[in-house]
């Protein structure tokens, strides 16, 4: 009778839990999936709390689709928005094969002016052409209509921007965006601008249940016509202007001064935009695109300052 040979255990499952969790830590998302069929071992080391805040942390953008700290996330959740992460890339690289994406439809029942998606894919925002906004949870089943700023009379919301502050440990964003009194296409319309602070709204147990907000300014923008560009970054807002049978005009702002309703705020006015690509940039360079080139400001301020063209 021949001997039986002992089965051999795992060099790797011979390690303590504790130093699982560090070499699972170390291994991409795909790959703890791929680690977690293997056995229960693994499947329960994978489903680790810690495992799963290393990932998210590694993430360089992960302050844009965190909705509040870390430390509050439970380990399903984190996972959930790694997988999440990892669908959108596998999602693309189908796009770019030619696979037909998923789709969602939402049925609304008013006019929509312009829908803008807030950075981390949960909130949608929506414009109406009665000046108010509207926001869907795409998390939830019923995604709404929630209101967020109520519908006016007479007022269309024409251009809306979004500056996520990645130094706050909860969602919150400047939103800015211009009302005209009249819907286009007529090109005399009189323009305000508005920046609202948007937060998360928070349930018992501290998780985020929708969006609330309260306006932080609201000034003439400083010229007539229709506004083909708008953009918010930390205390400054750049917005174009386009005037019919004349040249485009570029204004710039510092909106966090007190003037609030003061028709006369200063804007500076910046010649020579183009029309696109505008931008503005974390360290306080504007950038847009004029008839023939790339202008960037390497230092905006409401003085005078002198571009190099790129």
């Amino acid at each position: 009778m021949s001997q039986v040979t002992p089965r051999l255990e795992s060099v790797l499952l011979s390690f303590p839990t504790e130093l699982l969790v560090e070499v699972v830590k170390n291994l991409t998302c795909l790959d703890i999936l791929h680690a977690r069929v293997t056995c229960k071992r693994l499947y329960e080391v994978t489903k680790s709390l810690l495992v799963w805040r290393h990932v998210v942390a590694q993430e360089p953008r992960q302050r844009l689709w965190l909705e509040r700290p870390i430390n509050t996330y439970t380990s399903e959740e984190l996972e959930g928005l790694a997988l999440r992460r990892l669908s959108v890339e596998f999602g693309y690289d189908n796009l770019i094969k030619g696979a037909q994406p998923h789709q969602r439809t939402i049925s609304v029942s008013y006019d929509i002016g312009r829908t803008k998606l807030v950075p981390g894919g949960r909130w949608l925002l929506v414009t109406t052409l009665r000046g108010g906004i509207f926001y869907y949870d795409l998390d939830c089943e019923d995604v709404g209509p929630n209101v967020l700023i109520p519908e006016g009379s007479t007022q269309c919301i024409m251009r809306i921007a979004i500056d996520v502050d990645v130094s706050s440990p909860y969602l919150k964003f400047n939103l800015a965006f211009w009302v005209s009194r009249y819907c286009p296409p007529i090109n005399n319309a009189n323009p305000c601008l508005n920046v609202w602070e948007i937060r998360l709204l928070l349930d018992d147990t501290g998780r985020g249940i929708g969006l609330e907000g309260n306006c932080r300014a609201k000034f003439s923008g400083g010229f007539h016509g229709p506004y083909s560009n708008i953009v918010l970054c930390g205390k400054y807002i750049a917005h174009g202007v386009d005037r019919p049978l004349t040249e485009r005009i570029l204004g710039f702002s510092p909106w966090t001064m007190d003037h609030e309703y003061d028709r006369s705020y200063y804007c500076r006015q910046i010649p020579g935009f183009g029309g696109h690509g505008l931008a503005l940039l974390p360290n306080g360079q504007l950038f847009f695109l004029a008839e023939s080139h790339a202008v960037l400001y390497p230092r905006v301020s409401t003085a005078s300052g002198e571009p190099l063209k790129l």
